[in-house]
């Protein structure tokens, strides 16, 4: 699983999207499973946003 922010610009405070990434069946290539679009207040927003989702996400595929 990996989180992947897009921003904007290189130097802004805060990212204007989130992808959560999972492994895909080829080695080295990843599928979107999920796309989070701000705006966040701060990059530490994004990032509790984005790690709550991807972990709903993971517990969404547990038996």
């Amino acid at each position: 699983m990996f989180l992947k922010f897009d921003w904007r610009r290189p130097n802004d405070e805060t990212p204007v999207a989130a992808n959560i990434i999972e492994p895909a069946a080829i080695n080295g290539l990843g599928e979107v499973a999920a796309k989070l679009e701000g705006p966040w207040p701060d990059y530490p927003a994004a990032l509790d946003d984005a790690m709550a989702a991807a972990e709903r996400w993971i517990d969404s595929q547990l038996p």
